[in-house]
């Protein structure tokens, strides 16, 4: 299946005549590379050949004006490896457990959704510590599936708009995942309808104006 990459508008405003400038321009563009090259470089998160060039909207937003469509972001995301930078387990569940104490401030959640849970290292210790008794995943890598139902029995969502709006969480969580969403209005929308009355949403993001984003470029 050849990858399709397609032109968008800014995702934050939607407004397509607002202006945007370069602001981290790539070296070389996609059309530099095959379609298994461009597998290999997504696969591959160290990878500094090629990345998509970010533009700054008026209204603020930092977005690619190029990217992957939908349907090949779904090719893409379903056969990735286990979604931990640096390779060592140890240091992702020490990152994790962090995570962990800061909801546990907030007592314990009856029915929780997370979003791209990887290998379910975090609900795993949500609910050995007790912080979550039921939990659902939406994970787009089917690869992942196989670990994710050794933690929970419920079905396992490949994609958010599969969950009917009357079931209800108490919180959603998206560990570095909100960032990657390219239809993030539409995605928290759908996110919002899915959250009771005293609901949350727990996320963690990439801050792409950190001194550690700068130095990596």
């Amino acid at each position: 299946m050849s990858l399709e990459i397609v032109n968008r508008s800014c995702p934050f405003c939607f407004q397509e005549g607002r202006n945007s400038n370069l602001e981290i321009n790539s070296k070389v563009t996609h059309t530099a590379f095959t379609d298994d090259e461009l597998r290999n470089i997504w696969s591959s998160i160290f990878n500094k050949n090629f990345f998509f060039s970010y533009y700054r909207c008026e209204c603020g937003g930092l977005y690619n004006k190029e990217y992957f469509s939908i349907k090949s972001l779904n090719e893409l995301y379903s056969g990735m490896k286990e979604n931990i930078h640096t390779g060592d387990k140890n240091l992702d569940i020490k990152n994790k457990i962090h995570y962990i104490s800061i909801l546990s401030q907030h007592g314990s959640f009856n029915n929780v959704l997370e979003i791209g849970p990887d290998n379910g290292s975090l609900a795993e210790n949500l609910i050995k510590q007790k912080v979550v008794k039921n939990i659902d995943f939406v994970e787009p890598n089917i690869d992942m599936h196989s670990n994710l139902k050794k933690i929970s029995k419920n079905p396992i969502f490949k994609n958010i708009y599969e969950i009917d709006d009357n079931i209800k969480y108490d919180l959603v969580i998206g560990i570095h995942v909100l960032d990657h969403i390219p239809d993030i209005k539409n995605y928290v929308s759908k996110i919002d309808s899915l959250l009771n009355a005293e609901g949350a949403i727990f996320g963690v993001v990439h801050d792409e104006k950190s001194l550690l984003a700068r130095i990596l470029a």
